[in-house]
């Protein structure tokens, strides 16, 4: 995911020129392995830096599916979802300009299901997402 562990730390800056041309190696890692436990914090490292260019197209959809993935699994959302939060609401205070409808319909089913998982920062995301834009 091209990033270093522990801690979990990506290296990558955002407006990286190198990162296109990863991005099916990218794609297929986070696709294949980003819904394993600790793979996943390199998934969200990646994104919080270099990979946040990625955000909302095609990332989104990636990190939408690995959350439907682990939907039913409290243990897994304890551990990351509120890490998710953070990187779901800067995507919607720096890129909410870019976002469709259809990526805030994604955004709300993942903070539906991070709430039904006892997620705190959550509810405040959908709150967010309720405001008019």
């Amino acid at each position: 995911m091209l990033c270093l562990a522990p801690p979990v730390y990506c290296g990558i800056e955002p407006g990286w020129p190198h990162l296109k041309r990863l991005l099916p190696i990218v794609e297929r890692a986070i696709r294949e392995l980003g819904s394993d436990a600790t793979l996943y914090l390199g998934v969200l490292a990646l994104l919080k830096r270099g990979g946040f260019d990625l955000l909302p197209d095609p990332a989104l959809n990636w990190l939408h599916e690995i959350v439907q993935a682990r939907k039913a699994d409290q243990e897994f959302w304890q551990a990351n979802g509120e890490s998710t939060v953070e990187l779901l609401k800067q995507v919607i205070g720096q890129k909410g300009h870019d976002l469709t409808s259809d990526h805030r319909q994604a955004v709300i089913l993942m903070a539906d299901i991070l709430v039904d998982n006892g997620v705190r920062g959550a509810g405040f995301l959908q709150q967010e997402l309720m405001r008019p834009a």
